[in-house]
């Protein structure tokens, strides 16, 4: 994490806050195979902040955005002070939550997919059954039969 030139406002300390460019995870389909990736970015972020002795504490997909080569948090207006280490720390749960959170995006989005796949095959084979039946069966009418 880098935090941006630091400042004092009315003699406490200040963070100088950047513009950030990329895409909220909760925008984000998590591609398969793309999980250790984003299992990395996320636990770098989160062990930043415990190192500064942070818990992000509004931890949710929409507060988390993606700038390629990290994640970045926003939102930090409900982060508390706590000294845990790592192993022990509400954020190495907070980088497990969003990972699963990821994982069931994209789960839900590859049901969707295969559910429409469905739908779509089952109306081609309906078309072609209906195509098969029109073509045995020839019409008569009563003016061709002598």
């Amino acid at each position: 994490m880098t935090v941006i030139p630091t400042a004092t406002y009315n003699g406490l300390p200040t963070l100088v806050l950047s513009e950030i460019i990329g895409r909220r995870l909760f925008d984000i389909t998590m591609k398969h195979g793309e999980d250790e990736e984003f299992k990395r970015k996320l636990e770098e972020v989160y062990k930043a902040l415990t190192r500064y002795g942070v818990v992000h504490g509004d931890t949710k997909l929409d507060n988390a955005i993606d700038v390629g080569d990290r994640v970045m948090l926003i939102d930090l207006e409900q982060a508390e002070i706590d000294e845990t280490e790592w192993e022990r720390s509400t954020n190495k749960g907070n980088a497990r939550g969003l990972l699963r959170d990821l994982q069931l995006n994209r789960q839900c989005e590859d049901e969707a997919r295969q559910r429409e796949e469905k739908r779509l095959k089952e109306k081609a084979e309906v078309k072609a059954e209906r195509r098969k039946y029109s073509r045995k069966s020839p019409i008569y009418h009563s003016s061709n039969i002598y």
